[in-house]
């Protein structure tokens, strides 16, 4: 969820302030809260945290990796690409493509990702990996939108138990999981 979504959801979802620890009838947190919340612990502590739970809930039992399910969903890039187009005309490039992206553009990490012959979006893509017996989400992976879903598998990839995924990942898991 967005924060902006997770604020209605706790606004609206009595189970979901009741898990959160807030009253029925208790004001919750804005979507503000979440985000500054979020840059104080940072990423490298968030993802420290986020693995000692999944490492709980497996030594539980909740988790399993008998059977995971691993895919890859495009996320665009706050950007306003028309200023990136004008800046690269201004310095004389002829086109906008990934390579003269990092030169031109704020987000210098960001890339033109493609999925199937039409659909390009600017920013990154998103490769999770999920316990199908919980549904819990066992590994997430965000990546340049460029990388493929095979190449970002290696990131989301269990260590053990059947992978269900399209076929353009089905034919790496293995290969994968023996590097």
């Amino acid at each position: 969820m967005s924060d902006r979504e997770l604020e209605v959801f706790l606004q609206e979802n009595s189970a979901g302030k009741w898990f959160c620890g807030f009253l029925l009838s208790e004001d919750t947190p804005d979507h503000t809260v979440f985000s500054r919340a979020r840059k104080k612990i940072g990423t490298n502590l968030l993802s420290k945290l986020f693995e000692n739970l999944r490492d709980q809930l497996k030594a539980q039992g909740y988790m399993n990796e008998v059977f995971t399910f691993v895919d890859a969903s495009h996320l665009i890039a706050k950007a306003s690409l028309w200023e990136e187009r004008d800046e690269a005309l201004k310095q004389k490039y002829e086109k906008l493509n990934n390579e003269i992206l990092p030169k031109v553009a704020h987000d210098k990490q960001a890339r033109i990702g493609c999925k199937g012959k039409n659909k390009y979006w600017y920013g990154y893509k998103k490769h999770v990996s999920v316990d199908m017996q919980s549904g819990m989400i066992n590994k997430v992976a965000v990546t340049p939108a460029n990388v493929t879903d095979a190449q970002g598998l290696k990131n989301v990839c269990p260590s053990q138990g059947a992978i269900y995924a399209d076929k353009v990942l089905c034919c790496t898991c293995q290969a994968d999981r023996s590097s």
